[in-house]
């Protein structure tokens, strides 16, 4: 999975990401940006670090930061 172009596209969209929880093993499908457009001003402190292994985003629904592995990402795709 090319994460950077997941990271860059989450920069001006909402992207539908598919993934495997590390924590339940269950498969979660997840509405997540990094659009300042749509985060709310009050949650807009957190940048990706290029030394973490983890992809940090913006869950639209329970309005939260989230980590993702990429390597438990199964689909993803543009749906604004």
């Amino acid at each position: 999975m090319d994460i950077d172009k997941i990271i860059e596209k989450m920069k001006n969209h909402i992207c539908l990401i598919e993934y495997t929880s590390l924590i339940s093993g269950t498969k979660k499908s997840r509405e997540m940006t990094l659009s300042y457009d749509v985060i709310p001003k009050k949650h807009q402190l957190f940048k990706n670090l290029p030394t973490s292994n983890k992809m940090i985003a913006y869950d639209i629904e329970f309005q939260r930061w989230d980590d993702i592995d990429p390597d438990t990402i199964l689909s993803w795709k543009v749906i604004s």
